[in-house]
This record gives structure tokens, C-alpha cells and sequence, in this order.
């Protein structure tokens, strides 16, 4: 080695020892602190502990000198070696060490600061004395001031592991965080502050280029993002978890659970852009809604893309800069964030993003910047639901970029003027807009004038508190219940849920419309369903009473009215994509308003949305209709499988029978609660989707005929005659009425239902509704067609202790004779 070198610190281990990158060609080395200890720093696993006041020894050296440029002074390298999770072996050596900018000696540094100690010896070399003596009067000097480890303050240790809290994590959102380690180039481990928890941090709107393993520029990326992110004290927002992982971490407790989010530390978030244009990274559009700025990342990757740099090099890309566009008109619904507009254009939404233009951001997921919210309201209150037209002036994957305009201006210039966005100077797809002197005048004009962005005080960002992951919100309800708020919605989860902004409490909570049952979004109707709570409620204003709360999911359960006093649910209800919860329907506990009862009737008298497809809904019983049925099923003894017997089994067994299987395979993949024909076994049944697993090719079935579920292939499935689709489900689950089942095992269950069902298999019963207050009706089941004349399965059941009779509340007097006859069957 030289006198001295130049290097970097890349690392810290401890209070006494770090990791120095050197900027010649000198291997990177360990570098402990010459003549000096500090406090043991332990293992991120738990393994081997903290000593007292060891990671606060760390934590001095780490903000000491992390990333900062050092001179080394010579010495000879001791015969020891550390191994590093990223660097691998490394040499360790024993010297001095200063900071390149200031020429003082960490070492003493560390000493005066209390964070280090002098190592216990016998002699001293004379070379080292003066040295020594240095050191030795800034010990004394930290001692005499009880700083550090010479404090009476007993040293803080770190209790590891520490098992993540999900929940707490994601309602919390921001940490300050210190990364432990670099799992790819976009995943990092982190330490959560202040409890310590571990987990990896999967940089949203990015994804790791893979590399084969001969690759040098795989080295190259790992190198880049350990220089850049290794022990560094970041700030971090956590947006979202990994579902996949999440469950696997529920049930393994080792397990480190993974979490998508961004670094808010200010210009940290360009050491990302910087390995996406370097070519050791990519835009993932996947998790680009959870990153700071989405645009900085696919503008440095077709830079990268341009200069052929890291992965680009060897791999073209899938996706290009689209400039051969055409103008297109359509109508604004909504506003995504603040830096683009979901357009209507001929029946399909688009989503168009300002071109040429940056606007401060707004986002619920990430948070804001100041002038953020003031542009995002600015254009939800004035652009909504107004024609314009768009020129497209570049495209990046699904990303349209344009001017959007209205009798001759644009609205790119309109932000511009109030200074709610400023002028790229180099757009994202390298286009500028066709208006783009009319953006650099109206800049001008708003500099001039002070406003917006460009005024002397800006306003501070917008801030709120995000509830949507809190579950336990009991102290909330009791405040809010009762009440109402005005909200804007911010996010259509579903048909009926949604996460609105409290203007004037600031929180972000989530709802639910109450009494409705939601459409899937990969339901048949999903879809169509999301499409029009999007253009028509999407960033709206509304007024929310809160009734109750689903403690499960943390989800406020709510009236809603738009900014015309009408309920919401109503007019989803008139268009058939939702309905009311039929417990609640037959409840006389929960009242529902009068108005979403005729929404409904109004849906289905139309044949709206999923009211078009009968097979959705069981048959309503009629109170004094005889049902002739068959017994398809005996569950228990009081729960009985039915099906109905007459002319629409019939036409369904000869529409299934002149089926032309060879014209009719169903080759799309299935959505839920599709009606579709299930043929095996040189049987055809009508089914409905329950459950899809796209990756084995099969699906849980309804067969909705004989009320049972089972797993079909993919290649077994038929398109549904048209004229099947106006006939209900003819098989259904029914409670017999006025018996108490007598507890039994399990085996001698089985055998009174093979008895029951022996005994009935064959016959035609005849069923009377006798109560329908609850999902599954309750019946009486009679032999013979006039009830005078007729004996029932009650009575059997009864006699052979199956179960016992108990009383019917509000039993209607027509089944006053048969339910007197089962009050004095005796068991045999």
C-alpha cells in the first residue's frame, strides 16, 4: 500500500470498524479504527446480540461518514478476514482514518464523542505514542462530560427479531429506516424505525433486469445499488404489501414479509432513476401508481434504452416510443392524481397524461407536493364531464401523452398560467406538445405574476391521514356514526366500496354502501359494473351518513348522496349492478329505505345489468302455492336439497340433450358467476362459475340444478343455450319447519340422512313455504297435494328421533291442523 489512500465508505460493521471502497485499483478492505473498541454491534437476525450502546456506536460512525470520501493512512493488513453478506471476504486492516473534507481523524472523532475506547494493552509501540496520547485526551474529555458510553444512561439494545406488525406497518406508512442489506437492485432489507422490524422494500414503479450469471453488468448492478443504498438512514412510505408473501408470512414465523413502497428522503428517489438509466433496472408499470413520479422513471429508461446501457445492451425493447398518433375527442370523468385525465372516447376509457408539462403531485397512495392538491382540484372542478379534444402526441406502453384542448386552448396551457405545472424541459417521450410556445408564454406569464408554484410562499402539501389499513376503528365509529361528512371519492374499489377523502377532517377512510351486495370485478357484469361507478361517481362530491363497520376489514358501512341529494345506491340499483342483500330484504330488524326497494324493482323490471340473466337468482316462494319437488340431497335431517319439479326441468333436460357439443365449446377463460353448461359422463348439467385456477385449467362449480359444487376442467365446459338463460335455478337448500335437530355423531348423522333419503328418493313431495325470513326457506314437506289429506316427512323424522318439534313463531293458520299433528307425534 502506499502513504495513503483515497477511497469511500461503502459500510459500516460497527462503531470501530468500516468498510472503505478505494478509488485506485486496491481491493475494498474492513478498516477498524487503530487502537480503539466500540460497543459490539449484533447480527440483524438476533443471533448474536447488541451489547449495550452497540448500535448507537453504529449509528454515530454511520452518520459520520456513510457515502463519504476518506484518506486512508498505510499500514500493514492484519492476517484477518470478514465476510460481508454483499462484499463477500474482505481483508481487514488496522490504521488511521480521516474525512477527505475536513482532514479529522474519525478516530478521535469517535473517542471525544464517547462512541469508542481505547483497546486495553500492555505496550505501546513508540511510533504510536503521541497518537495514543490524542486519543487518551479525548476519552478523558468524554469521560469528564459522561457522554456516550461513559453515560449513566444504561445503553440501548436492540431486541431482534422483531416480528413485523402488517397492519400497524401499513397504517403508519412513513419510517425512517436504515437498509441492511441489498437483496436485488430494486429490493432492499430494512430495518423499520423506531421498533427495528425487518423487511424487504420492493421499489415501487421498478423491477430488477435479470442478468445471467456470467454477466459482468450483473456485478456491475448489485456493485451500484450497495454504493448507493448500504446502511443509509432513509425515509420510506409503505403503499402496499405483497399478497403472496404476506400469506406465507402469516403462517411462518421466521418469515421477513415484503412490502412495496418508494424513498421520500428529498433527490434519493434520483438514485433510482439513476439504476433504471443505467440500464440496471426498468420501469414496471405494475407498481408505477405507488412511486413518486412515474414519468422519471420511463423517461431515464428510454434513455437507457437509447444509449443501449446495462440490460439494453443485449436486449431490445418490447416496448417503443408511439409517435404516428391520431387526434381523438371524447368526455373528461375523472382526474387520475394531478397529472392526467381518464377520458371517454366512443364507449372506451383512456387515460391521458399531460404532455410537455409537469404538475405538482397528488396521490393518496404516496402523498403530496405543495400546489398538488390545488391543481388536482383545480381540474376536477372545472374539467369534469366536459368534451375536449386530444391530441396524442407519443405513447409508452399503455401511457398516452397530449394536449387536451377546448375551443382552441388547452388545458396543459390553463395549469401552466394559474402555476400549477411548469414546462418540461425535456418531455418524457422526448415529444413536446404541438402547443408548446403557448406553454413557454403562459410560464412566463404565472412567473410574472407570482402564483401558483411560482410564488414567494407556496403552500404546504396537503396532508391527511390514511385509515384505509387501520381495522380497529371503534373510537372513530363512535365519534363519526350518525353524522355526516362531505367527502370526495377518491378511488372505486368495487361497485358499492370506494375510499373517499374527508375534506374537512383530512382522513382517507374506506366505505361501503350499505345493504348492497357487490358485483366481483371478474364477475360477468364486474366489468361493465366498475366502468360506470368510474365515469359517473370517480372523483365526485358527496355527502356520507356512517352507519356501522365492518371490524374485519376496517370498511365504514354508509349511506351516500351525491352532490344532487340523490342516493347512490339508487342508481347503481336502476342499472342492475348491485342488489339489495336479500337477509336484509327479508329482515324486519334492518329496515331499508323505500327508495332502493323501487331502485331495484325498477332494475329488474327493465332486465338491467345482472337482472338480464335469470340463472343468477333463486325462484321467490309464494306464501299458499303448493311446489311439487324431488329430494336431490339430505344434508341433515331438518336440511333437505329440493328440486322443482315441472315444465322448466323439462325444457332444460331437452336443451341440454339436443346440444351440439362441437359447435358450443366455451374456449374463453371463465369469469365468475358465468352460467355455462358442465358436460361429463355423457351428462350435461347447467353450472355456474364459483372459483377460477387459471394455472391448473379448472374451475368450482355450481351445478345450479341440484344445489351441489364440484371441480370442472376448462375443456368440459359449453356455452349455455340463450333460451336457458330465462329459467332460475331449480334445485335449492330448505330448512324444515318446527324441528330442533337431536345432537348426534357425526356417523349416526349420516345414517338418518341415508334413511331420509332412502326413504323419499323416489317420490314426488309437495312443499309449502311456511316462513322465508332467513336465506334458506322454511317448508313443510307433504306427501300428497291437499294438505287435509296429506301426511308429512316432519312426522317421520320425529318418530324415528331425529329431531324434536319446537314451536314456529307467526305461524300462518293454514298450518295450524299440521303443525298440531307434529306437536303430539310421539318417537318411537
Amino acid at each position: 500500500m502506499s502513504s495513503q489512500l483515497k477511497g469511500i465508505v461503502a459500510g459500516i460493521l460497527s462503531g470501530d470498524s468500516l468498510i472503505v471502497r478505494f478509488v485506485d485499483n486496491v481491493q475494498t478492505q474492513v478498516i477498524c479504527l487503530e487502537h480503539l473498541v466500540a460497543p459490539k454491534f449484533g447480527r440483524s437476525d438476533g443471533t448474536f446480540p447488541d451489547e449495550p450502546h452497540g448500535y448507537a456506536s453504529w449509528e454515530y460512525l454511520r452518520d459520520l461518514c456513510i457515502g463519504k470520501r476518506v484518506i486512508v493512512h498505510s499500514n500493514n493488513p492484519s492476517n484477518q478476514t470478514r465476510t460481508h453478506p454483499a462484499f463477500g471476504p474482505l481483508t481487514v486492516t488496522f490504521t488511521k482514518i480521516e474525512l477527505y473534507e475536513t482532514q479529522e481523524d474519525i478516530g478521535i472523532l469517535a473517542c471525544q464523542n464517547g462512541w469508542a475506547k481505547l483497546r486495553e494493552t500492555k505496550s505501546v509501540y513508540p511510533k504510536h505514542a503521541s497518537y495514543i496520547a490524542e486519543l487518551t485526551k479525548a476519552q478523558e474529555a468524554a469521560q469528564a462530560a459522561k457522554r456516550g458510553i461513559w453515560s449513566e444512561t444504561p445503553g440501548f439494545v436492540r431486541q431482534l427479531p422483531q416480528k413485523p406488525n402488517v397492519e400497524q406497518i401499513l397504517t403508519t406508512r412513513e419510517f425512517d429506516c436504515n437498509i441492511d442489506g441489498i437483496k436485488a437492485a430494486t429490493i432492499l432489507s430494512v430495518f423499520l424505525l423506531p421498533n427495528h422490524e425487518n423487511i424487504y422494500l420492493n421499489l415501487a414503479g421498478c423491477k430488477v433486469c435479470y442478468f445471467k450469471e456470467d454477466d459482468p453488468i450483473r456485478e456491475e448492478s448489485k456493485k451500484d445499488s450497495i454504493n448507493k443504498f448500504l446502511n443509509r438512514k432513509l425515509r420510506i412510505r409503505i403503499t402496499s404489501y405483497l399478497e403472496s408473501n404476506f400469506q406465507s408470512y402469516q403462517n411462518q414465523a421466521n418469515e421477513i414479509p415484503s412490502f412495496v413502497g418508494c424513498i421520500i428522503t428529498p433527490k434519493m428517489d434520483l438514485a433510482v432513476a439513476d439504476s433504471i438509466k443505467k440500464g440496471y433496472a426498468t420501469f414496471y408499470k405494475k407498481t408505477a401508481d405507488q412511486c413518486l413520479d412515474p414519468n422519471l422513471y420511463i423517461h431515464r429508461q428510454l434513455l437507457a434504452q437509447k444509449e443501449k446501457a446495462g440490460f439494453w445492451a443485449k436486449n431490445e425493447p418490447q416496448s417503443r416510443i408511439n409517435t404516428n398518433l391520431q387526434q381523438m375527442n371524447g368526455i373528461v370523468t375523472s382526474v387520475r392524481g394531478s397529472s392526467g385525465l381518464y377520458v371517454l372516447v366512443e364507449g372506451q376509457r383512456k387515460v391521458i397524461y399531460f404532455n410537455d408539462i409537469h404538475v405538482p403531485r397528488f396521490s393518496t397512495t404516496v402523498g403530496c407536493e405543495s400546489n398538488g392538491f390545488e391543481a388536482r382540484e383545480f381540474l376536477r372542478q372545472n374539467y369534469r364531464q366536459k368534451y375536449f379534444t386530444i391530441e396524442i402526441e407519443a405513447q409508452f406502453e399503455d401511457h398516452l401523452y397530449g394536449t387536451i384542448s377546448m375551443k382552441g386552448k388547452s388545458i396543459n396551457e390553463d395549469l401552466v398560467e394559474k402555476g400549477l405545472a411548469t414546462v418540461d424541459k425535456d418531455p418524457v417521450c422526448g415529444v413536446p406538445s404541438s402547443k408548446h410556445a403557448a406553454l413557454v408564454a403562459a410560464e412566463e406569464r404565472a412567473k410574472a405574476a407570482h402564483v401558483g408554484v411560482h410564488a414567494s410562499v407556496t403552500p404546504d402539501p396537503f396532508k391527511f391521514t390514511d385509515l384505509t389499513y387501520t381495522k380497529n376503528l371503534n373510537d372513530k365509529l363512535n365519534e363519526y356514526k350518525g353524522h355526516r361528512f362531505h367527502c370526495i371519492i377518491e378511488h372505486i374499489l368495487s361497485t358499492t366500496r370506494y375510499t373517499v377523502l374527508l375534506t374537512e377532517e383530512k382522513v382517507l377512510i374506506r366505505v361501503a354502501l350499505n345493504g348492497l351486495l357487490p358485483i366481483a370485478p371478474n364477475d360477468h357484469f364486474g366489468h361493465d359494473a366498475k366502468a360506470f361507478c368510474m365515469d359517473n361517481f370517480l372523483n365526485t362530491e358527496a355527502e356520507i351518513e356512517i352507519l356501522s363497520l365492518d371490524e374485519h376489514t376496517g370498511t365504514f358501512y354508509v349511506n351516500m348522496y351525491d352532490s344532487e341529494k340523490k342516493n347512490i345506491a339508487a342508481k347503481i340499483l336502476m342499472r342492475g349492478y348491485s342488489e339489495i342483500r336479500p337477509k336484509i330484504l327479508k329482515s324486519n330488524e334492518e329496515k331499508i329505505p323505500q327508495e332502493l326497494i323501487d331502485a331495484q324493482d325498477k332494475g329488474k323490471s327493465f332486465n338491467e345489468g345482472l337482472w338480464q340473466d335469470k340463472t343468477r337468482h333463486l325462484q321467490d316462494l309464494q306464501m299458499g302455492t303448493v311446489y311439487p319437488v324431488s329430494v336431490v340431497c339430505v344434508s341433515t335431517p331438518t336440511n333437505i336439497v329440493i328440486q322443482h319439479n315441472g315444465e322448466a326441468l323439462k325444457t332444460i333436460a331437452k336443451e341440454l340433450a339436443d346440444m351440439k357439443l362441437d359447435e358450443s365449446r366455451f374456449t374463453e377463460i371463465p369469469l365468475k358467476n358465468d352460467c355455462l353448461v358442465y358436460h361429463v359422463k355423457n351428462q350435461s348439467f347447467r353450472v355456474r362459475i364459483e372459483q377460477i385456477n387459471q394455472n391448473e385449467k379448472t374451475a368450482t362449480v355450481r351445478l345450479i340444478d341440484y344445489c351441489t359444487s364440484t371441480e370442472a376442467k376448462f375443456d368440459d365446459l359449453y356455452k349455455l343455450p340463450p333460451n336457458l338463460y330465462t329459467i332460475p335455478p331449480q334445485g335449492r337448500q330448505v330448512v324444515l319447519a318446527g324441528l330442533q335437530e337431536v345432537p348426534k355423531s357425526p356417523e349416526k348423522t349420516k345414517e338418518d340422512t341415508r334413511f331420509i333419503y332412502e326413504l323419499i328418493q323416489n317420490a314426488c313431495l309437495y312443499m309449502h313455504l311456511v316462513s322465508d325470513k332467513d336465506n334458506d326457506p322454511s317448508v313443510i314437506l307433504l306427501d300428497r297435494e291437499k294438505m287435509e289429506e296429506a301426511g308429512s316427512l316432519s312426522q317421520v323424522i320425529i318418530q324415528k328421533r331425529m329431531a324434536t318439534y319446537q314451536e314456529v313463531p307467526n305461524l300462518p293458520p293454514q298450518f295450524n291442523n299440521i303443525f298440531e299433528i307434529l306437536k303430539n307425534v310421539k318417537p318411537e
